[in-house]
């Protein structure tokens, strides 16, 4: 019987093929390092979250279908069906999501910039490809002296409950924290830096 990180891999590695996207391709395009998406592809990759492994095979055109027996033994990957009324349905749901998230992530930047922290947003907010089960990645440039800790408190206070990631650029993957960068300043004009 195989695992479902033995069904995943191997499916996003081939999805990836065909796509024409080498690992550092879509590393970038999921803001993800490469080394994570080859561990992905291998199986290997022991924690990579729900989140991330949807963003990935959202960006390769796959999603998972559950078919087969009761237990969840058996899965396969599909296109996703741009016209298709669940297709119409759920970007009506991230067009809202999506306004949400900006006004969240507005009022979390202005909090931060008052603690003097340098933030910025990035991913999929920045990118202007929010979906409906995207959360908002924040940049932290410079904790302004203050913990990690303290940051998220911040962060999570703002947000209100809705779900975000944090990368610390002082412990980012250098290539990564280019990429990150990048995508921050070519980012859509409704969320500005801190």
């Amino acid at each position: 019987m195989s695992s479902i990180s033995d069904i995943l891999g191997p499916a996003a590695r081939a999805a990836r093929l065909r796509a024409g996207l080498t690992q550092a391709a879509l590393a970038r395009d999921c803001a993800l390092s490469r080394q994570t998406i080859a561990q992905f592809e291998a199986g290997t990759y022991s924690d990579l979250g729900v989140r991330k492994i949807e963003r990935v095979l959202a960006r390769l055109g796959l999603r998972l279908e559950m078919a087969g027996d009761t237990g969840g033994t058996g899965g396969t990957f599909a296109p996703a069906r741009a016209g298709s009324r669940i297709a119409r349905l759920l970007r009506a749901r991230g067009l809202a999501r999506a306004r949400e998230a900006r006004t969240l992530a507005e009022t979390t930047l202005r909090r931060l910039r008052k603690a003097g922290v340098s933030a910025r947003i990035v991913g999929s907010l920045a990118k202007g490809t929010f979906r409906a089960d995207s959360d908002v990645d924040y940049l932290i440039e410079d904790r302004g002296g203050l913990p990690e800790s303290r940051v998220s408190i911040l962060i999570e206070a703002a947000m209100r409950g809705f779900p975000f990631d944090v990368v610390y650029a002082d412990r980012a993957d250098p290539v990564l924290l280019r990429h990150l960068r990048e995508e921050a300043r070519r980012g859509t004009s409704a969320v500005r830096a801190a």
